[in-house]
């Protein structure tokens, strides 16, 4: 699932699935009303700093709602997804560069300050922290090597733990069990198809240059 995060509590591991604050306030708006439930943190930000009443009066509802949109679009509340919840529009780019000592470096998709200071905190606030770059991310691809000049280089195999609810160091999404089949497309447009088994998601020998999207359907 979604959540929504305070910026100091930002992690690195965040960065690829963080919503920009145009499609946030959409996204948290249209689960006004909704049975949907989507944000698992939903309910305790909007009563954050609201004098946190569990059952406010309809006034004081329509204030909480105020206060979380005015927040996101002011940058102080981040949307942020997971693998299996992507952005429509993410904020931050992974830029490769192998001489990097983390394969890379982070940038704002759009020139905004708001987002440049932002990450300029949280890559400041994480600097113990290594980083992998996650199975989905939105990255600026480096020039693709032909298969004439490297015809194994580009070759790949990813194995990805899914089973438990939080896997690869992320939070807030549904266990993904056996059986779910998925589909699994590289930045190369090759496509496979498969099941997870023993709570896993193993394809070998994928033709791909640094990312792939991968998507779940349950089983029927």
């Amino acid at each position: 699932m979604w959540q929504l995060k305070f910026r100091n509590d930002l992690r690195i591991d965040d960065l690829p699935f963080i919503e920009t604050a145009f499609f946030a306030v959409r996204a948290v708006a249209s689960e006004r009303g909704s049975s949907r439930g989507n944000i698992w943190n939903l309910d305790d930000m909007l009563r954050h700093g609201n004098n946190g009443l569990a059952s406010p009066s309809q006034a004081h509802r329509e204030q909480q709602w105020k206060s979380l949109l005015s927040r996101i679009e002011q940058g102080n509340v981040l949307l942020v997804g997971s693998q299996l919840h992507l952005p429509s529009y993410p904020a931050f780019l992974f830029k490769p560069d192998p001489a990097k000592p983390d394969g890379g470096n982070w940038a704002t998709r759009d020139h905004d300050v708001s987002l440049q200071n932002l990450l300029s905190h949280v890559v400041a606030s994480n600097v113990w922290r290594s980083w992998t770059p996650p199975a989905v991310v939105a990255t600026e691809a480096l020039p693709s090597k032909t298969k004439t000049d490297a015809p194994r280089e580009s070759l790949r195999d990813v194995t990805l733990d899914v089973l438990a609810e939080n896997f690869q160091h992320l939070n807030g999404h549904i266990a993904v069990k056996n059986g779910t089949r998925y589909t699994l497309t590289t930045d190369q447009n090759m496509v496979r198809e498969g099941v997870v088994q023993n709570g896993r998601v193993e394809e070998k020998d994928l033709d791909m240059s640094n990312s792939y999207t991968l998507t779940f359907v349950k089983p029927a």
